[in-house]
């Protein structure tokens, strides 16, 4: 045991250096000299915080309501431990809905969000059905384990868990709705420039439609291996040049310095433990146990989500910095974190202890210091 923990700590400890120096001094500033009006950004973020620690806390009253019913579903054992995981992702999707629903009037309010409520509903159907999909196959997984292997099943079971995770992130692109190709040969070319500078050989770019349903401004890096691809939302191509040009070379980073792969290393180290506590905690022999578990997964989850959100942050900071060092250009990575802020309606230093729990990025304020102090360096 000792020995294992010994290499988990040092697998951690290799995941988690990055290129950004250690020295790097970004220090403090004054958020109202960031952005113009900083009460009202507060007041829009301060609301999505509170409504999302209610979303939290009824989310968990419903997973212990359900863990305490004593349903059994019907079918064969492991077709009911399929079923009972499915309905505990239906209850918790219910039992969040209203507070998802008053985060998207109010962010409508602020002309944030511009989808109608209808729509909004039907676009979470299909991620819906995804996890209540990967949930049930996993619970199903679990019970065959458990009723062969007792309380030892979380030695087979976290490979098993992995490995959905990792077929997961190869299908996640294949699963992306109202993706079109790139269609413009000027940005197609400033890619495949960036790409190359950092050491890419040759990446797919797609364009997400998003216009339609929000003004906010985003991208993203998906995949692995041959389903490596990064995803533009149209709002972000109304970007200056050199605005696009840090946005891309920020999401080629994530590519470049393998941090999909390294998120799924990070998932797998997290999966040992997690799955040891929840074959200590929960007799899974039975599938009537399976809402129980899902709870107490849920709970495991999110005491180390401080912990996941603090790796992600380092790779964010990663990747802007590697944007730095491609693009060479402060300004436009300045400009980019204040137009993300000013679409979003984002407060640039929300508070400390959001941050370390729930931030899975850096502050805008902390990413425009850090574009400041790459430029003190020269």
């Amino acid at each position: 045991m000792a020995t294992l923990i010994v290499a988990w700590l040092a697998a951690a400890f290799l995941l988690s250096q990055t290129e950004v120096p250690g020295d790097l001094r970004i220090g403090e500033r004054d958020p109202s000299t960031l952005v113009p009006d900083l009460e009202r950004r507060e007041r829009h973020d301060i609301f999505l915080r509170v409504v999302g620690l209610a979303a939290l806390a009824a989310e968990l009253v419903a997973l212990f309501v359900l863990a305490r019913r004593a349903f059994a579903g019907r079918g064969p054992t492991l077709v009911r431990a399929a079923e009972l995981a499915a309905l505990a992702v239906a209850v918790a999707f219910v039992a969040r809905l209203p507070f998802s629903l008053a985060i998207l009037w109010w962010q409508r309010r602020y002309d944030v969000a511009r989808v109608g409520y209808a729509q909004w509903f039907l676009d979470r159907l299909p991620g819906l059905a995804q996890r209540a999909f990967v949930l049930g196959l996993a619970a199903a997984v679990i019970v065959a384990l458990a009723r062969r292997l007792g309380e030892r099943w979380w030695i087979v079971g976290a490979p098993v868990i992995v490995a959905i995770g990792v077929g997961v992130v190869l299908a996640q692109p294949l699963l992306t709705p109202r993706v079109d190709p790139l269609e413009r040969p000027r940005v197609v070319a400033e890619i495949r420039a960036l790409a190359a500078a950092q050491g890419i050989d040759e990446v797919e770019v797609e364009v997400r439609r998003a216009a339609s349903r929000t003004r906010q401004l985003n991208a993203e890096a998906l995949g692995i291996g041959p389903t490596t691809r990064v995803i533009l939302w149209d709002t972000s191509l109304a970007l200056p040049p050199r605005v696009l040009r840090f946005l891309v070379a920020h999401e080629l980073a994530h590519v470049s310095r393998s941090h999909l792969w390294k998120g799924l290393a990070w998932f797998a180290l997290i999966a040992v433990p997690l799955t040891f506590a929840l074959a200590r905690l929960v007799p899974l022999g039975d599938p009537r146990a399976v809402p129980r578990a899902v709870l107490v997964g849920t709970l495991l989850v999110l005491a180390v989500t401080p912990l996941a959100n603090a790796v992600s942050r380092r790779y964010e900071a990663e990747a802007d910095w590697v944007g730095l060092e491609t693009t060479r250009d402060a300004g436009g990575a300045v400009d980019l974190f204040h137009a993300v802020a000013r679409a979003g309606v984002r407060d640039p230093d929300p508070p400390r202890w959001y941050v370390l729990v729930f931030g899975t990025h850096p502050t805008i304020s902390n990413r425009i210091g850090m574009a400041d102090a790459w430029a003190r360096r020269g």
